[in-house]
C-alpha cells in the first residue's frame, strides 16, 4: 500500500511540475525516473515514447530530454534515499538498536530465527563397491 501511495504521489508531482513549467513529456518522465532512482521507469518511458512518436524528429528530442531529466535527478534521488534512511528513524523517534534487540537481530541476543539443519554425508569407495556401481531408480 505504501509503495502504491509513493508511486502515485511521485507521478502526480512530476506531471504537475511538468505542466506548471511546460516541460516536454520526455523531460518529465526522465525526472520522475531519476528522482525515484528507477531504471525500469526510464526504460518504460523510452518504450512508450518510441511507440507514441515512431520515427519522428519529436521522438529524438523527447528521448534526449528523457536522458537529461534522468541524469539531472538521479543523484538527488539517491542522496535523498540515503538521508531518508539515515535520519527518518530519528525524526520518528525510533531507536533502531532497541528495535533490533526486540527482534533478536543484535549480536548479543540469542537468535530467534532457527536456521535449517543441513547434514552432508560422504560416500566412500566401499559403499560404491557394495552397491556394485548400480544406480538406484
Amino acid at each position: 500500500m505504501l509503495a502504491a501511495v509513493m508511486v502515485i504521489s511521485a507521478m502526480m508531482i512530476a506531471l504537475g511540475l511538468g505542466k506548471l513549467f511546460n516541460w516536454d513529456i520526455g523531460l518529465t518522465a526522465g525526472m520522475l525516473a531519476g528522482s525515484m532512482t528507477s531504471t525500469p521507469v526510464l526504460v518504460g518511458a523510452g518504450d512508450t515514447l518510441r511507440q507514441t512518436y515512431p520515427g519522428s524528429a519529436r521522438l529524438t528530442q523527447a528521448q534526449s530530454n528523457l536522458s537529461l531529466g534522468y541524469a539531472l535527478t538521479y543523484l538527488i534521488g539517491l542522496v535523498s534515499l540515503i538521508f531518508g534512511a539515515r535520519y527518518l528513524p530519528k525524526l520518528q523517534h525510533q531507536d533502531l538498536s532497541t528495535s533490533a534487540r526486540e527482534r533478536g537481530l543484535d549480536p548479543d541476543s540469542k537468535r530467534k530465527v532457527y536456521l535449517p539443519v543441513i547434514r552432508t554425508y560422504r560416500v566412500g569407495p566401499e559403499l560404491v563397491a557394495w552397491t556394485d556401481g548400480k544406480k538406484s531408480a
